[in-house]
């Protein structure tokens, strides 16, 4: 083994001395190369590997142990050319790259601790620092090579810089490009081998490299977005002739471009910036961003390629790129690294792109029809009851703490009231301070919208109408119907639980509850004792049902109306026809043929207990002990009601929209305000430890004593309406950025 190792270092030495072309390292996979010429180091490790580009290491590994160039007494010149452009200083190459022998190698002078050389200090980083600091972003993967592969291609970006005087990361002027489409379909009736005239100019990223350069594949999905229709944002219609082949003559010179050019060849200047087309091809590594100039030649297996007369770097790509095959597959890497994940992942950029055209075709859809959009603030003094939790941040000019906006709905009825518009909406972005969950994000997307003169029946035909639009393929004619159905919320539970809701007080539901907890298999562990008590009225108790055994459900389009109006505190209902003659007095006339609260609360108990009674025995032997039976007893009229002018719209399972027909009498919207910010609970009524930190927004309780017209609402959530267009799993894969935890 020592003759084989002895001899194989001598062959290597002598012939790389008396070779044209020198080998400043060599690629041997596995081997020990004895360095005995010079006595210094017996073994320097790592694979080495011949090359005739001293600054090209694109497409191989590199170990920080090299030949130090200066005990090598090799050739400075590359491929024997005597153009001082293609000079490569060994000084700054060994200091750049740290090439040193095996006893240098030490704390004080290893690539990573601070070196007197003077030419080092010209550097911010050394090579090896540089590096580091690279990998340390990359931390996703796992690759071995990582480091040796950020050297190779820092020392590239170093060759272009030093070698080719290039910038890599030019100022680009406003300038023209040939589409990709446009390239392959003007020249897809060439004969295989024929080769065009005419020149194009495009750009694109480096895909793939292949045959050492010889030939490449760029990609640009760079469109405007007036092209984007529904269909082009299918999958297919994304990837289809976004690519394109490069053909490089390595052995003939091109131009590199230091952006002093147009768009046509300047003869003039053309030979001091011509260089051997290997040399610079050399430097390309996958990922960065090229502008090409050459005509087109059809391959003879019937590729359209390019053939570039012209090269210039519009920027160079440091990290190493994720393997097209099996791209990123830790899940929070692609939601940490969205970036990465947007370039590589061609479903996760149709995502991303459906939902940013969704939005722009509800804002089409609503100015169309005559909608005003508005502004309001995130930032507000005010919560929304216990609506949700809110994020709370600090004003420094105000001294005062202020909450991010669940809803803008307070904002727009406080600013519809002095404008003259009979129609308005508003796009922005809401915060919930709650859990997530595959449907569920503290930071999400609303379309609030808000009609005068109109009930909710208008809202729920408005946003059916928004649903065919969004769906609809227009540039293929195809008209995208949802088949709707409406059922009621009593009947909806009834329906899927056999519970009628409205013969149980808010006790006895509760029991039911844990019984259907129980019962079913798929809820979680401990459900039924983590809700139970948890509830402060009837109607969170009902709605507790209605979503963990009813919602799973819904997996056709339904509207679900007439919602518990304790869980709808600023929503409309008719006193005279839920059982309030014109006098205030009570009568039992029903509404759609169900009984009113207080006749369907229980059987065997005076219905004047729905009045508030103040019967203790009797409440507490019904399960009340607030003197009510779970119905919403309005102090003014004294009139018990379940159930709201309230809808929620539901699409694959999961609540798309909602609405209403809006509360407008301001001594009805003061009661409910006040009784429900009495005491701050969060969505599912569980005390908080803000306890009463959400005051009653005064600025709209006096715009409500001001007289609000007559109006509906409609929120729509954007996120959950892409996942269904997309059919996503998961509300993270639609979001552009989603939210993570800080590593």
């Amino acid at each position: 083994m020592f003759l084989y190792r002895y001899y194989l270092s001598s062959i290597l030495l002598l012939w790389s001395t008396s070779s044209t072309e020198p080998c400043l390292s060599y690629q041997i996979s596995h081997v020990k190369v004895q360095h005995w010429l010079q006595g210094l180091n017996p073994l320097i490790y790592g694979p080495f590997r011949c090359n005739v580009r001293p600054y090209e290491h694109a497409r191989m590994y590199r170990t920080p142990y090299l030949f130090n160039l200066n005990s090598l007494n090799l050739s400075r010149y590359n491929n024997g050319l005597n153009n001082s452009k293609t000079v490569v200083n060994s000084e700054n190459y060994n200091a750049v790259y740290s090439q040193t022998s095996h006893e240098s190698q030490s704390d004080e002078d290893n690539g990573l601790l601070p070196n007197d050389d003077s030419t080092q200090n010209n550097l911010k980083y050394k090579a090896t620092d540089r590096a580091k600091l690279i990998s340390h972003l990359c931390s996703y993967d796992d690759n071995p090579h990582l480091i040796q592969q950020i050297q190779s291609r820092l020392s590239n970006y170093e060759a272009l810089i030093n070698t080719f005087k290039v910038n890599p990361y030019p100022e680009v002027t406003a300038n023209y490009y040939d589409e990709f489409t446009s390239v392959i379909s003007e020249n897809e009736s060439l004969s295989n081998g024929e080769e065009t005239e005419k020149c194009y100019k495009v750009y694109g990223r480096v895909e793939s490299i292949r045959f050492d350069g010889h030939f490449m594949d760029i990609v640009n999905i760079n469109r405007d977005f007036k092209n984007y229709t529904n269909a082009e944002l299918i999958q297919k219609r994304l990837t289809r002739n976004n690519k394109l082949q490069v053909m490089f003559r390595l052995e003939e010179p091109i131009l590199v471009d230091n952006g002093h050019y147009d768009r046509e060849l300047s003869s003039s200047k053309d030979e001091d910036e011509m260089v051997l087309c290997k040399q610079i091809v050399g430097t390309v590594d996958i990922g960065d961003v090229l502008e090409l100039y050459g005509n087109v030649k059809k391959t003879n297996s019937g590729e359209i390629s390019i053939v570039p007369k012209r090269i210039k770097f519009l920027s160079k790509c440091l990290i190493p790129q994720p393997s097209k095959q099996h791209g990123l597959k830790d899940i929070e890497t692609r939601f940490r690294l969205r970036h990465l994940d947007l370039m590589m992942n061609d479903k996760s950029r149709m995502y991303v792109l459906k939902r940013y055209h969704i939005i722009a075709k509800v804002r089409k859809f609503l100015t169309d029809n005559e909608y005003m959009e508005v502004e309001t603030p995130i930032l507000n003094h005010y919560g929304m009851g216990n609506l949700a939790e809110s994020f709370e941040t600090y004003y420094n000019k105000l001294e005062q703490k202020v909450k991010l906006r669940i809803a803008p709905e307070f904002s727009i009825k406080k600013l519809v009231l002095g404008l003259p518009f009979k129609k308005v909406f508003e796009i922005g972005k809401c915060f919930r301070n709650e859990g997530t969950s595959l449907i569920h994000s503290p930071e999400f997307t609303m379309v609030e919208i808000y009609e005068k003169m109109v009930d909710y029946n208008k809202m729920i035909q408005l946003f059916e109408r928004i649903v065919d639009y969004v769906l609809s393929y227009d540039n293929l004619g195809t008209m995208y119907e949802v088949k709707w159905s409406r059922k009621r919320f009593d009947d909806a539970i009834e329906e899927y639980t056999g519970i009628d809701i409205k013969l149980y007080n808010k006790k006895r539901l509760e029991e039911r509850l844990e019984e259907l907890n129980e019962a079913n298999q798929s809820s979680e562990q401990n459900s039924a004792e983590q809700s139970k008590g948890t509830f402060s009225t009837w109607g969170e108790v009902a709605n507790e049902i209605f979503e963990k055994h009813v919602v799973p459900k819904l997996r056709y389009p339904v509207h679900i109306t007439d919602m518990p109006l304790q869980i709808s505190p600023l929503c409309y209902y008719d006193l005279k026809e839920e059982g309030m003659s014109d006098d205030g007095t009570s009568t039992s006339t029903t509404n759609s043929g169900h009984p009113t609260d207080c006749e369907g609360i229980a059987d065997s108990v005076d219905p004047t207990k729905c009045r508030g009674s103040t019967d203790t025995d009797t409440n507490e032997l019904n399960g009340n002990t607030d003197g009510t039976y779970g119905s919403e007893c309005d102090s003014l009229t004294g009139d018990c009601k379940l159930f709201s002018n309230r809808f929620e719209s539901y699409l694959g399972g999961m609540e798309v929209a909602h609405g209403c027909t809006e509360q407008c009498n301001p001594l009805i919207l003061a009661s409910r305000l006040v009784s429900n910010n009495g005491e701050a609970t969060s969505e599912k009524g569980v005390e908080t430890k803000h306890t009463g930190r959400n005051e009653v927004d005064r600025e709209f309780m006096h715009s409500a004593f001001c007289g609000m017209e007559p109006m509906s609402g409609l929120g729509i959530g954007v996120d959950r309406l892409v996942m269904f267009a997309t059919r996503a799993k998961n509300i993270k894969e639609i979001q552009p950025l989603p939210s993570l935890r800080k590593l």
